[in-house]
């Protein structure tokens, strides 16, 4: 049964690019959360002369995780067979969270200034952080997306079929 259904099951699906674009932001999150729960549990993050640090750290953090970000990305681009155009896979990958994590601080900032309350960031320093964010974030995405176009693609899918099969009722 599977050597009929093998086939069909490895298919790579419609939107190769941005299910690999999906994966190597879940990737980035998933690493930034484990290292963030780690500074829980060392109880790094409850410290008053740590606070100043935290905020340019977590930002250095996420940028430097756009290193299995890509590395992600490329192994699901590679899985599938679209090596041919990784780069511009990797730039959307790369710009993504950062513009929307930036998207959500604004339109916070937005409705904080619509209600007269005090903002949390200024727009100055969302914009320093966006942009330090991406000198840093953007080559370590393309970095991470050359080393997995240079490694060995898996045999796990080796034959695939191009034509969907119709499911039996």
């Amino acid at each position: 049964m599977w050597r009929k259904l093998g086939g069909d099951v490895t298919r790579a699906p419609v939107r190769g690019n941005l299910f690999a674009v999906a994966m190597g932001i879940g990737g980035q999150i998933t690493f930034c959360w484990y290292l963030v729960l780690n500074f829980f549990v060392f109880n790094l993050l409850s410290h008053v002369m740590f606070r100043p640090w935290l905020f340019y750290g977590n930002v250095i953090v996420l940028a430097t995780s756009g290193y299995p970000n890509g590395y992600i990305m490329g192994r699901v681009l590679r899985l599938f067979g679209r090596e041919h155009d990784w780069k511009p896979v990797a730039a959307v990958s790369a710009l993504c969270f950062p513009i929307y994590c930036v998207l959500m601080i604004f339109l916070i900032d937005f409705f904080e200034w619509s209600e007269s309350a005090q903002e949390e960031f200024d727009f100055l320093r969302a914009s320093a952080t966006f942009i330090l964010w991406c000198c840093i974030g953007i080559p370590m995405t393309y970095i991470g997306a050359a080393k997995a176009m240079e490694d060995h693609p898996s045999r796990t899918f080796e034959k695939r079929n191009t034509n969907p099969r119709a499911i039996p009722d």
